[in-house]
């Protein structure tokens, strides 16, 4: 019988690995994008006079919107690393420690190298911003580190149970 393991790329596998943490990424700057523009864009309504609200709020728009776009792009060059890495890993973990493709097993590993990835993300972004990514400046960790990071660790639940799913049915239809 052949092993599912040897019917799955590592190629394939860290790219989607890297899409899944893209995906991540661009969809919680999403989430920032329209709340930051929708509460700015009241707060200048409510400052400024009629006729001059819709030019500044069409500008404050675009600075926001390339802003966080610029930002974005440089997290999912940096970051779209990890994801690759993670999936890898967990391939590993499971046909290592796993070979019945327990789904509890699978969340473990998933939950435990999302964890550890994430960890590595914060080191490098405090080593990158330093005092910004403290509590110092809540707003700054909150926004940019830690609901992107539950948003990250829910995809690496979420992409563990799909594996899992996959190996199950690959796994069946090897052994009939």
């Amino acid at each position: 019988m052949k092993s599912p393991a040897n019917n799955i790329s590592d190629g394939r596998l860290a790219a989607k690995g890297a899409i899944l943490t893209t995906a991540a990424i661009f969809i919680y700057s999403l989430i920032v994008l329209l709340y930051v523009v929708l509460r700015t864009s009241f707060e200048i309504a409510n400052k400024l006079p009629v006729g001059e609200r819709s030019s500044i709020i069409f500008a404050n728009a675009v600075a926001l919107t390339y802003t966080i776009a610029v930002f974005s792009l440089l997290m999912v060059l940096v970051f779209s690393i990890t994801g690759a890495i993670g999936a890898l890993v967990i391939k590993r973990l499971v046909f290592r420690f796993n070979p019945q493709f327990n789904v509890r097993k699978t969340l473990l590993f998933s939950g435990m190298v999302g964890l550890v990835l994430l960890v590595l993300v914060y080191v490098v972004l405090r080593l990158l911003l330093q005092k910004w990514m403290t509590l110092q400046y809540p707003e700054t960790l909150l926004f940019w580190f830690v609901f992107p990071a539950t948003i990250c660790f829910i995809f690496y639940l979420i992409s563990g149970m799909a594996f899992n799913r996959f190996l199950l049915t690959h796994y069946r239809v090897l052994e009939k």
